[in-house]
C-alpha cells in the first residue's frame, strides 16, 4: 500500500492541510506542535477509528471547530486506487456532549466520536 494523498481539515493543530508524499520516503519535518504527528494520526483514524493516544478525545477536533475530517487515496498491492474518508459535511468526525447517548452514526463505516459505555 502507498499513500498517494491525505486531507485533514481541523485535527488537532491543523486546520487544513494537503499530504500528497511521493513515492520512496518522504520526510515531514517542523518544530515542536507543528502537526507531524497529527497526520500520522490522521491515517491511525481512519484505519482504526480512533487516536493512537489512547482514549483522550479532549483537543483531537481543533478547538473551537464541531468536527474534523480526513480523507486519504492509496494505491493497493495490485496497483488498484483507493479512498476513504468522509465525502461531505454530514460524514465528518464531530466532538460529542459528554452526557450523549448517540449510537447513530452517518455512514457505517465511519466512526463517530462518543463517550464510551460505562461499565461498573
Amino acid at each position: 500500500m502507498r499513500l498517494t494523498r491525505l486531507d485533514v481539515a481541523d485535527l488537532r493543530c491543523l486546520a487544513a492541510v494537503r499530504f500528497e508524499p511521493a513515492p520512496g520516503l518522504n520526510l515531514v519535518t517542523g518544530g515542536n506542535g507543528a502537526g507531524k504527528t497529527s497526520l500520522i494520526e490522521a491515517v491511525h483514524l481512519l484505519g482504526y477509528g480512533r487516536s493512537f493516544r489512547g482514549r483522550v478525545r479532549d483537543g483531537l477536533v481543533r478547538s473551537g471547530q464541531p468536527a474534523l475530517s480526513v480523507y486519504a487515496e492509496w494505491m493497493d498491492g495490485q496497483g488498484r486506487s483507493r479512498r476513504a474518508g468522509p465525502s461531505g459535511p454530514w460524514s465528518a468526525w464531530t466532538t460529542w456532549p459528554r452526557s450523549s447517548t448517540s449510537s447513530t452514526c452517518a455512514m457505517p463505516w465511519r466512526p463517530c466520536w462518543r463517550p464510551a459505555p460505562r461499565c461498573c
